[in-house]
């Protein structure tokens, strides 16, 4: 019996966990961010092009204030971040459960490549003159 009412406690705290399914459908690197309604970021994943994640928010929330609609967490943003500088894209007013691909969310999709170094050692062109 109490192993019964333990699998049902775990599916239920299961049930109370919110998602949402991250696709980086993009070429490039991106961090997804996750934000609440109240602008505080509860999580981030840094993805890899194709890859696909679950973000899954099933840890008890520490608010410092009493909880009220002003500090509800739904609906979620989830910020596509390019790797060196720059936003990918922005999904707001996602609901939990849903699926966000980077694609489709408003934004410039394209991603600044981040400027390669010289080498301090070689010379260049100028230097033989």
């Amino acid at each position: 019996m109490r192993c019964v009412l333990s699998l049902m406690l775990f599916w239920l705290s299961l049930a109370n966990a919110d998602s949402v399914k991250l696709l980086n459908d993009s070429p490039y690197e991106l961090t997804a961010i996750v934000q609440g309604a109240n602008g505080m970021e509860i999580g981030q994943q840094t993805m890899q092009p194709g890859e696909q994640a679950e973000w899954v928010d099933d840890k008890p929330l520490q608010l410092d204030v009493p909880y009220d609609a002003s500090v509800s967490l739904t609906p979620y943003t989830v910020v596509w971040k390019c790797p060196y500088q720059g936003i990918f894209s922005i999904c707001i007013n996602v609901s939990p459960g849903s699926q966000v691909a980077a694609t489709t969310c408003p934004g410039m999709h394209y991603c600044i490549p981040k400027p390669k170094k010289e080498n301090a050692g070689a010379s260049s062109y100028n230097d033989c003159k």
